[in-house]
């Protein structure tokens, strides 16, 4: 005798019957199923299951475009507060003048560690005596999962200079001696940095802006680009 529940070929339960059930043969013989709608069925659900992946894939790439696209306005906005905060320190502080720019004790990594205190509210510095200031800070960008690289540079990255080798003298361990701020990248393989000059210049205490080049290059002499890293807070 015949079931007199009707035959939904599309239904779940349908679908886990046919595919499941042990006596798949026999439940087909009492439902009259012919392969047709047996197939149907399959091939209904199957496409059902594909359009859901592919919904929730696009889905998932979306979100991950938003969280992508909100990261990066985010560092934009801080290299923005970064640049302007420099320009802003270079345009107002006195300009060199009789062997100096004004009674106040700044250097380069002094300059870094303000502006940083001023755009993100802590200090970009591990303090240790036996450290100058640029190695501080290049210590605290390496251990906050900032690592310097020799990449071509952003605006609003710090930019670390080592000391120069001297020509005819025996190889030694180079020292961090300078930083700055890129204020601006130039088509020709260079960058524009805004800095404060170190102790040993004659223009001391002065926020200087200088080109230099990223690529290698040898700079002013006496010191050469190390890399670059971004800080974000």
């Amino acid at each position: 005798m015949k079931s007199s529940r009707k035959f939904r070929p599309f239904s779940p339960r349908t679908l886990y019957r046919t595919i499941v059930s042990a006596s798949r043969t026999r439940f087909c013989r009492a439902k009259g199923i012919t392969p047709l709608p047996y197939f149907a069925s399959i091939a209904i659900w199957l496409i059902a299951l594909g359009l859901f992946a592919v919904l929730a894939v696009i889905g998932v790439n979306r979100h991950l475009e938003q969280v992508q696209k909100s990261r990066f306005n985010e560092e934009f906005n801080q290299r923005y507060a970064l640049v302007f905060e420099a320009e802003q320190r270079y345009r107002f502080h006195p300009k060199y003048d009789r062997g100096g720019c004004s009674s106040t004790s700044i250097d380069c990594s002094g300059l870094v560690s303000e502006i940083y205190k001023t755009c993100a509210h802590h200090d970009i510095r591990i303090i240790r005596d036996d450290w100058n200031g640029v190695h501080q800070i290049f210590e605290w960008c390496e251990a906050h999962g900032c690592p310097v690289s020799l990449r071509r540079p952003i605006p609003g990255d710090l930019v670390f200079f080592d000391e120069a080798p001297v020509t005819g003298v025996a190889k030694k361990p180079k020292e961090l001696i300078h930083i700055g701020i890129v204020e601006a990248v130039l088509p020709d393989n260079s960058f524009v940095a805004i800095h404060a000059t170190k102790p040993s210049d004659p223009k001391l205490n002065c926020i200087i802006r200088s080109r230099y080049e990223w690529g290698g290059g040898r700079n002013n002499g006496s010191e050469e680009v190390r890399g670059f890293t971004f800080a974000k807070w």
